[in-house]
């Protein structure tokens, strides 16, 4: 968590930038995901926005093991044995498919997102440290890469407005904090924001 101030006129030390915001899209954690995997073959899937797949994997695993189950326990005989054991399996197969596509699916998710932060929090990090210091055209340099690396990064941007406003580039710093809002989709900010403009303003 970097500290930083809502403020026009110094970087004060006591604002705070969330770095949560950073990955390049939000994902549910891990461990639920698996959990909803393992209780609902398929589940995981489909909440990782592969729906389909798991939609198909779902089916795949319970209907051969329905008819598999109902076969051995309700109405014994009417199936060889032998089909029921490959429906079983068939089903089987298919639950454990689920659950190695998406452990697979969310370690490669997991490193994506290690590489994207291993990128830009060292640059944010800088920009932070040389606006607090005063030097603002080193934090202009570490600005440029990091949005460079990722234009739509919201911290980023948030602080590039904020470096805007310090140096008195008020119309420039609107036009950064507009292109905030955009960005903040959930409105997180939309009350920091707010006041910062009309800090600009006063």
């Amino acid at each position: 968590m970097l500290p930083m101030t809502a403020t026009s006129q110094q970087p004060a030390a006591d604002t705070r930038i969330s770095l949560a915001t950073m990955a390049p899209a939000e994902l549910a954690r891990p461990r639920r995901v698996r959990l909803v995997n393992v209780l609902l073959p398929g589940g995981g899937l489909v909440s990782q926005d592969r729906v389909l797949l798991g939609v198909v994997l779902g089916l795949a695993c319970w209907g051969p093991l329905t008819v598999a189950a109902y076969v051995a326990w309700i109405e014994p005989g009417a199936l060889p044995v032998r089909t029921v054991m490959v429906l079983a399996g068939a089903g089987m197969l298919a639950y454990l498919l689920g659950q190695w596509l998406l452990a697979r699916m969310l370690d490669s998710r997991a490193r994506r997102e290690a590489d994207y932060a291993a990128g830009t929090v060292p640059l944010l990090t800088a920009a932070y440290e040389q606006m607090s210091r005063g030097d603002y055209i080193q934090a202009q340099i570490h600005l440029d890469a990091l949005l460079a690396f990722d234009r739509e990064q919201f911290e980023g941007n948030l602080l590039q407005a904020r470096l805007l406003a310090v140096q008195g580039k008020a119309d420039q710093a609107r036009e950064a904090y507009a292109r905030c809002r955009r960005l903040d989709a959930a409105g997180r900010w939309e009350w920091e924001i707010g006041r910062e403009l009309g800090r600009l303003s006063s």
